[in-house]
């Protein structure tokens, strides 16, 4: 009997121990079990923290190759980024010509090591200096164009034409006073000539998904032409039909050619300050540029940080600043605006500076005439010759560094050569390349002549950096000294290949 007992509390004892083992067992399992699923979490939340790292850091690089690319074109293409439709807006316009750029060019040629870079440092301080007079009275850059560039004031209902044209004059004043007669470190002399005009312009698009440019045209830019002519260097020259909204007694003048244009000396007595113009206000922000947020990208502090820095630096440009706040919808957009060897180095992240060099390269340079057609007619020419000339200029490696109509009748200007894109028998590709193209156009109705040069020039390519913003240029003697080296007889052209 007592054995029995003994036997089964033996029994139950080992059961008990059995059990309490097994508890233990299955609690430390658990507890084992917990442990590393906090570990998981933890490495989880680490992940998690680093991935958000990285997603800021990504973040706010987009946004600052965002602003670089938005600093590169005008606040009219960053609010129409994918609309080629021609768009007609009242604009107040101004057109400036620097004298001395070509004397200039030569000097620092002389000069050999260092002349690009200080070039580039000479040009950044003048042209900069009157690139952010304009913007700082409410203008918009549009184009560059070797020694010129070309202005507007986009009309708004928030003030009269009357108000923008008096900018444009208020602003052409400041620079001829602060600016004109530049002495540069070499001892040329920079001097600007402004021509001041307003009425209707034609805006749009031209190219594709993957290559875009754009074009503007109007009776404006023509009149601007023709004061340029007329106008010496420190002049400012308005056009009759721009003076009529101004009043008679705000600027002291002078009737130029017989009263068909105004000669502008200073301010006169009933010369009044109006408001300064926002930018921002005279592009009303589409609905499709908020499709989505970066609010992801708004919650971290660096790049909150990072876009107070960059409100601060483009405050002259509100609609980088936009740019920048929907940086993850325009980025890929505004890629096709730039040209391929600037855009690798924008890729990279390499500094802008580096794109400052001495190089040799080979320029097409191509002048069209159309015949009398209307301004939506000339848009039209001049989308399909820029899809003809990009269909060619691919196959041979080149790029297309101007399109422009304000400067000389329809103006292309490409490169081969560039960083990137260099290649052998790069004499023989161009010249080939302007047969091509010269075969395409010559046979468009709306053209009356066509001109081509092609040269191999030494050449100082440089990008032109402003902290509101930035132009890639490639200048080269050549065009300077000859824009034409070339002879159009009705539509032959005599293809001219000079070794500078």
């Amino acid at each position: 009997m007592s054995r029995k007992q003994h036997s089964g509390d033996f029994f139950s004892i080992m059961e008990q121990e059995e059990y309490v083992w097994a508890m233990r067992t299955s609690v430390n399992e658990q507890k084992l079990l917990e442990e590393q699923e906090e570990e998981m979490e933890d490495e989880d939340d680490e992940k998690v923290t680093l991935f958000d790292r990285e997603e800021g850091t990504m973040n706010m690089l987009l946004v600052y190759k965002t602003t670089i690319l938005a600093s590169f074109v005008p606040d009219e293409i960053i609010f129409n980024l994918n609309d080629y439709t021609s768009k007609t807006f009242d604009a107040s316009i101004l057109c400036g010509d620097v004298s001395g750029f070509t004397e200039l060019c030569e000097t620092y040629n002389q000069i050999g090591s260092g002349g690009p870079s200080r070039l580039t440092d000479m040009l950044n301080n003048f042209i900069g200096a009157m690139v952010q007079e304009i913007m700082s009275h409410g203008g918009d850059v549009i184009k560059f164009s070797g020694d010129a560039f070309l202005a507007l004031w986009r009309c708004s209902q928030s003030y009269a034409m009357r108000d923008y044209i008096q900018e444009a004059i208020n602003c052409a004043l400041v620079i001829q006073k602060s600016h004109n007669n530049f002495i540069t470190d070499v001892g040329v002399t920079l001097r600007v000539k402004l021509a001041i005009s307003s009425g209707a312009i034609l805006f749009s698009l031209i190219g594709d998904s993957l290559l875009s440019h754009y074009i503007e045209v109007g009776q404006p830019i023509l009149d601007t032409k023709d004061i340029l002519e007329i106008c010496h260097a420190g002049d400012i020259i308005i056009s009759e039909k721009a003076y009529a909204y101004v009043d008679v007694s705000a600027y002291l003048t002078e009737e130029v050619s017989g009263g068909k244009y105004i000669r502008i000396f200073g301010v006169g007595a009933s010369w009044r300050q109006i408001q300064k113009f926002s930018t921002h206000s005279r592009y009303a922000t589409p609905s499709k540029f908020l499709e989505e947020t970066d609010s992801d990208a708004s919650s971290s502090s660096r790049e909150s940080l990072l876009k107070r820095r960059q409100s601060s630096e483009f405050a002259l440009r509100p609609m980088v600043n936009e740019a920048a706040t929907n940086a993850k919808n325009l980025y890929e957009h505004l890629k096709k605006f730039i040209i391929p060897p600037v855009m690798q180095r924008i890729e990279l992240d390499e500094p802008l500076e580096h794109l400052t060099e001495l190089r040799q390269i080979t320029v097409i340079m191509i002048n069209i005439v159309p015949h009398s057609i209307t301004f939506d007619s000339l848009i039209g020419l001049v989308k399909r010759i820029y899809r003809i000339i990009t269909i060619h200029i691919q196959k041979f490696s080149g790029c297309i560094n101007k399109v422009s109509c304000f400067d000389k009748d329809l103006m292309c200007v490409l490169i081969f050569g560039l960083r990137g894109l260099k290649q052998d028998l790069e004499c023989r590709n161009a010249l080939r390349c302007a047969g091509l193209i010269y075969e395409d156009i010559y046979v468009l109705s709306k053209v009356k002549g066509v001109s081509i040069g092609v040269s191999t020039v030494s050449n100082f390519k440089f990008s032109y950096k402003d902290s509101n913003i930035m132009k890639y240029f490639a200048v080269f003697l050549w065009i300077n000294l000859s824009p034409l080296n070339t002879f159009v007889f009705g539509k032959q052209m005599f293809l001219e290949l000079i070794f500078i």
